[in-house]
């Protein structure tokens, strides 16, 4: 009896091991891929009080639409405008950065870009010299 008692556990319990380990479909995320055109831009020499906008293109190389949560310049000095509306695939948007070229001298200045992409954030950045 104790042997059948045996064999009958063992068959149940290799049944239930049987059901743990069934793959899972696999789950495709579309991911949102964004392309620069480029990511520092020089804005060379200007004069001073007079701002300089650096105009950063992306593209969507993606399969879903790309949507920019977020623009956040490092300083007070710096403004940055983007594309508001999602970006489908395959097209292009823009982030915009001007700096207001209040004080003499060199400047190196960056915008982080927040979108919809795993680990999505992008820090670009905009250079040149304020002269009189």
């Amino acid at each position: 009896m104790k042997k059948v008692f045996f064999v009958c556990m063992l068959l149940c319990s290799v049944n239930l091991t049987q059901g743990q380990y069934k793959e899972e479909p696999a789950i495709i995320l579309e991911v949102s891929h964004l392309k620069w055109d480029q990511k520092v831009i020089n804005l060379g020499k200007l004069k001073l009080n007079n701002p300089g906008t650096a105009t950063f293109r992306f593209t969507n190389n993606g399969t879903s639409p790309l949507i920019v949560s977020d623009v956040k310049a490092s300083c007070s000095c710096t403004v940055a405008e983007f594309t508001k509306e999602p970006v489908a695939p395959g097209k292009s948007g823009v982030v915009k950065a001007q700096y207001n070229a209040s004080k003499l001298g060199s400047f190196t200045k960056t915008v982080t870009v927040y979108y919809n992409e795993e680990g999505g954030m992008e820090t670009l950045t905009i250079e040149g010299e304020v002269v009189e």
